[in-house]
Formats: structure tokens, sequence, C-alpha cells
């Protein structure tokens, strides 16, 4: 043991004194006799120390002695304390050891006055709390002396843990009284003044701190902006440089902001995308991009940030290379997106609701291969039979014969059928007036009329023929002869007549309601109305249906002038076959929607939506056709834009030339850039049409849940 820990032992904390303190206080009359007792112990625990050979430890006398020895210090103690403990002496180095703990432990006490600071630790709380922490200090040190000299024996059978458990409950007792100092400082009233004194230099402290830091930040922010030179100017000549704005951004409400990289992040990001959202909004105008400049707006400012903290070279080249690599792909794809996502196109097949409808039937593939061959073997066996070019066989195993007979020789049949149809086709007005008449005509009256009429302009015409030939006198036999043309020719007249009535009643009727598609087969119905569910989305299904008729109309047009010209290509004639197909597909599925009362008016919708999507992919396969031809010119465009861009921040990465009276103008940034630069007009116009269709579909597919 030495001296300064045995006098620890005697008066506690005596170890924390200065040693001018300790010299002072040895060499008055009350030290003198401390110093006395103090080596007295010393040569007492020398002396135990000498004596505790192998033998007094095997008697057990070792353990006897330092009985004794506690003993004897205790004693020695108490007999120097009873001595010095009313003079001034022992009372100042008591003193001194609260002040010399209260300044260990409790951080603002240096910042009280020599006066306030004796004060305090004159106060009973203070010496109460000296007392505590000289008691707990030592034990809390010993203790980890032990728990560091175990064995690893001892740390294993959990002595070690026991140790720490101990430590910790020191540590909170100790913990626990500096807790308790501290609310009787701040409650006690005697210690207003030191708390006022304590807390005006707290104050100072954090504004000599805060004006440090400034300091610091204003110097961060110049070197910032000498690095990247693009700060020191301003996005519009009413607000400050961007650099201004970063400074004072650093200052959140008189303190300095803790989240420096992102303060420095967020403004140079936002400066960038301003630069960028110049050409975009510009020279992109079809497409928002703001998400995708925001990004890498971002990721150009963590790389400038990167390249400013490390002191490295930022490589604007790459990352503009980088950008303008990711804004091609990134217009590519927007420009396939249907409403921000990604198109499916329709599998094969149709839903089952719809294998009976009319417009399902008459386009499909299998029904038309066997509705083929069955109206070929019709045909041929009604023409047969009708001609009586055949006899009328009433066995069915003869009908097979018959029917194999039509399939061997079905093409001869049909080239005869179509020469004497050829032949009769300027009759068809009267044969369709006369069908008409029989399915379609409902009133008695109208019905006879019609029936009639033909056949009296026919026998009136022949009468006028026998008329005519009567002052001749021509004999029976040549009156005979002349009947034959005569009825050929009444017929013609016949059939005059009908095409000249329907075309008249046509336009009659078209007049009186305005066009042909404002006729009641082209009107909403009350069939429509439970369909679709309202008259806004029935009367759009009317309007894309005539839309639809009235192009096929039109194209046919177009081809019909070419053939008239002898300038049909084949792929022009294969076209129009297409759309007149499409007419009558589109006329059949009108029929279903509109008055094919056969069909379910539930699965009006599935036609209407299956004929959106069909269109719709359709559309889209155009889309991505157009895509692939305009591919080359946005290629060239987006590299068009990335130099702007290029050109942009590198004519204001650089210090400003400022003139006297123009330094608003010259800090200004001025953007790069040409004015509708670019716009793919096909990919565009068809990527509308399809969001325009699927949103109808939609609208149709909402109604009919």
């Amino acid at each position: 043991m030495t001296f300064l820990l045995t006098s620890a032992l005697i008066i506690a904390g005596y170890e924390s004194l200065s040693e001018k303190t300790r010299a002072v206080f040895e060499d008055s009359i009350p030290g003198k006799k401390f110093s006395q007792v103090v080596q007295s112990i010393l040569t007492s625990s020398d002396a135990l120390r000498a004596s505790s050979g192998f033998w007094h430890k095997l008697t057990g006398s070792a353990e006897q002695r330092k009985r004794d020895f506690q003993i004897q210090l205790e004693l020695q103690k108490k007999e120097l304390l009873e001595a010095i403990n009313s003079t001034v002496e022992y009372q100042t180095i008591l003193m001194h050891i609260t002040h010399a703990v209260l300044a260990q432990e409790i951080e603002e006490f240096q910042l009280l006055s020599e006066s306030q600071q004796q004060l305090l630790s004159n106060a009973e709380f203070s010496r109460k709390l000296v007392a505590t922490l000289t008691q707990l200090n030592p034990q809390i040190e010993k203790e980890k002396q032990d728990r560091d000299n175990l064995s690893l024996w001892s740390k294993i059978n959990g002595t070690y843990a026991s140790h720490e458990d101990y430590i910790d409950q020191l540590q909170t007792e100790r913990d626990e009284a500096i807790q308790l100092w501290s609310t009787e400082f701040l409650q006690n009233p005697n210690m207003t003044s030191l708390r006022e004194t304590i807390e005006d230099h707290q104050k100072r402290i954090h504004q000599n701190q805060l004006e440090q830091q400034r300091c610091s930040l204003l110097e961060h922010a110049t070197q910032l902006s000498r690095f990247f030179p693009l700060l020191n100017y301003r996005k519009f000549k009413a607000e400050e440089p961007v650099i201004h704005q970063l400074q004072s951004r650093y200052l959140v409400a008189e303190e300095i902001t803790e989240e420096l990289a992102r303060v420095d992040e967020e403004l140079l990001a936002d400066l960038l995308y301003f630069c960028m959202q110049q050409m975009s909004e510009i020279e992109i105008d079809f497409m928002n991009l703001e998400a995708f400049n925001k990004k890498h707006a971002n990721r150009i400012a963590q790389a400038v940030l990167k390249a400013f903290h490390d002191k490295t070279t930022l490589n604007l080249d790459g990352w503009f290379k980088h950008y303008e690599n990711k804004l091609h792909k990134h217009i590519v794809k927007q420009v396939q997106l249907i409403h921000g996502k990604k198109w499916e196109m329709q599998p094969n097949g149709v839903a089952a609701d719809l294998m009976q409808s009319l417009s399902y039937l008459w386009n499909n593939q299998t029904v038309n291969q066997v509705n083929e061959f069955i109206s070929k073997m019709a045909v041929a066996h009604g023409f047969i039979q009708a001609t009586s070019f055949s006899t009328q066989n009433e066995s069915s195993f003869l009908a097979i014969l018959d029917l194999y007979n039509y399939a061997r020789h079905h093409e001869q049949i049909a080239e005869t059928r179509s020469i004497l149809t050829n032949l009769l086709s300027p009759l068809l007005p009267l044969y369709e007036e006369y069908k008409d008449i029989a399915f379609y005509e409902k009133n008695p009256y109208w019905k006879s009329f019609r029936t009639i009429m033909p056949i009296l302009i026919i026998v009136a015409f022949i009468i006028l023929i026998a008329v005519i030939l009567a002052p001749l006198a021509l004999p029976e036999l040549a009156f005979t002869a002349a009947f034959i043309p005569a009825l050929i020719i009444g017929l013609g007249l016949a059939t005059k007549y009908v095409s000249i009535k329907n075309e008249l009643y046509k336009n009659v009727r078209e007049r009186y309601y305005g066009g042909f598609f404002e006729i009641p087969e082209f009107q909403v119905n009350a069939r429509m109305l439970g369909a679709f569910g309202s008259m806004e989305n029935a009367s759009k299904v009317r309007i894309f249906y005539i839309e639809g008729i009235k192009n096929c109309d039109a194209l046919e047009q177009v081809y019909s002038a070419k053939r008239e010209q002898g300038l049909l290509s084949q792929e022009d004639i294969e076209r129009r076959k297409e759309n007149r197909i499409k007419r009558h597909q589109l006329c059949l599925e009108w029929y279903d929607i509109h008055s094919n009362n056969d069909l379910s008016y539930q699965q009006a919708p599935l036609v209407v939506l299956s004929r959106l999507k069909q269109i719709s992919d359709q559309e889209y396969q155009q889309l991505q056709n157009s895509l692939q031809e305009e591919l080359a010119s946005i290629s060239q465009s987006v590299a068009k834009v990335t130099v702007d861009l290029k050109n942009t921040i590198i004519n204001h990465n650089k210090t400003p030339d400022i003139e006297p009276g123009g330094e608003i103008e010259a800090t200004t940034i001025k953007a790069n850039y040409r004015h509708g630069l670019f716009r793919p007009p096909k990919c565009l116009k068809l990527k509308a049409h399809v969001e325009e269709l699927e949103e109808f579909r939609s609208q149709i597919s909402s109604a009919a849940a």
C-alpha cells in the first residue's frame, strides 16, 4: 500500500485532492497527526505482509492477523477523526474534497465562480453526495479489478456474472445519488443565483458553438460552390442564388441542422431537376418525366457530393451518357404502356356466352367450313330437283347416292347454276322484294299491295302489247311468240319499279329521320339501355359501331375508285376483302346488340367488349410497328435533348461573370433548348386511341358487372 491509498482509507476522497492542497494540510498540526497515523498503518501493513508466510496460512493465523489489523485501523481512524474533526484544517480539507468530487462528477460545476463553488460545496446535499460517491467509487473500482483478475474457471462457473451484477447495482446507486443531488439543487431556493449563472454560461457556450459551426458551414458551402459552380446561379430572377438558399437552409429555427448531407443533396437535386424539366417541358412535351427526372437528379446530386467529399474529379460526360440511355429506354417503355400498365394481348378463343351470337356464327372458321360444304350440297340438290334433271328419290339409300354424286359433280353443277343466276341477275331486286314481303312484312294490307303491284305492272305491259298488236291482225301463233319478250320486258319493268320504289322509300325515310344512321334501326332502344345500364353508355356503343361502319364504307369507296382505274394491288384486294368482312361483322354485331331477341340482352356487352379488345389489340400491334419505324428518330432526338441539358449545365458550371448592375441577369440560369424538338406522331396517336378504347372498354365492363 502507498501513502496516498492509505490516506484515502482514513479520509475518503483524499486521493482526489491536488498535491499542493495535500502538502498544505500535511504541514498543519492536524495534518501531522494524520500523517503519523498513516505511517503507523503503513508500518503495520508491511509487518502484516512480511509475517504472512506459508506456515501462517497453513495454520490459519494469517486471517486472524488481518482481522486484528483491520480492527486496529478502524480504531486509529476513529481516534484521529475525533481529534481533528473540529479543526479548521480538517474542515477545509473536507471542503476541498467536496469541491474536487463535484468538479469531477458535475459538469456544470466549473461554470460557477469561486465563491459560488464554495457555497455549493458547503451545501448539505453536496456533502451527502460526496460521502456517497467516495464510498461507492472505490468499491466499483475494486469490483472491476476483482472481475478482471478472475480465472477462466471462475468466469465459467458464474462468479463473473455475480461480479457484473454487483457492479451494476453499485453503479445504479451511484447514478441515483447524482440524480437526487440534481433534484435538490434545482429545487433549493438558495441555489437560484447559481442556477442562473449556469444557464447564462450554457447559453454563451451554445452561441459560441453555433458561431463556430456557422462559420464552418459557410466555408463548406463556399467550397461546394467552387467545386460545382452551378450552385452560384438562381433558377428565377425573383429567387436568391441556390448557394444562398443552401446557406439559409443550414440554419433551422436558430439551430444548426444536423442533416447537413440531406440539405446539400436536396437543394442540389432540386437545381438539377429544374434544368432537366426545362428540357422535358419544352422538348418532350408529350410525356410526363417528373418522376424520372427527380430520380436521376438525385443520382447526379449524390455523385457530385461523393466526388466533392472524396476530392475526386466529377465525370459529367459519363453521367450524361448514362442519362441519355436511360431516357431513351424510359420513353420507349412509356410509349408502350397503356394507362401506365403493360398491355396484354387477347388470347385466341371466344367466351362461351358469345357462341350463340349471330356475329360469332357468321365468321367462325369451323362453322363456315361445315356451312360451305352443306351449302354446296343443298344448292346442288335444290338446283337438280328444281330443274327436274333428277328423279325424286324417296329412298334414304338412294338419297345417299345422290349426295355422293352431288359431291363429285358440285363444280359443274355450280357452274351451270352460276350461268343461270347471272342471266337472271337483273331480276334480283324483284326476287328480294318478294323475299322481304314473305319474311318481314307484317301488315296484311301492305303485303297485299306490295305483292300485287309488280304483277299488275307485268300484266299491264302485256295488255299494252296486245292492244298495240291487235290492229295488225297477226296470227295467234305470232301473238303467242310476242308474249314471251313482252313477259320478259314486263318483268324488267316490274323490277325497275321495285328498285325505284325501294330507293325512293329509302331516301324519303332517311330524309325524314335525318340520315341513314338516324333511322330507328340505328337508335338506342330498351334492349341497349338494359344491357349497358345508362343512356350515356348505350349512346357511346351506338357511336362506336356507326363510326366503324362509316370507316368501312369510306375505305370501300377508295378501293372502288382504284378498281375503276385498274390500280388495285394484291394487298389492296386482300384489304378490301377484309374490309368487307369487317363491315358485315360490325353489322351483325350491331344486330346482336340491338335487335337479336334470340340472344340474351345481358350478352350484348360481351359482344362489344370482344370487339373493343380485338380493335385495341390491332391498334396496339400497329403501335409496336410504328414504334420500330420511329425508333431511330426517337434516339436522335433523345441525343439532342441530352446535348441541350449538358450544354445548359456545363455553360453554367463556372463562376458567373458579373458586370456592374447586372448581377441578377448574370446569375440566372438560361436553359439551352429547342422548342418542340420531337414528337413520334404515329406512336402517340395510336397510343391515345388504344387508351381511349381501353377506357371505353372499362366503362362497358363496369356497366355489365
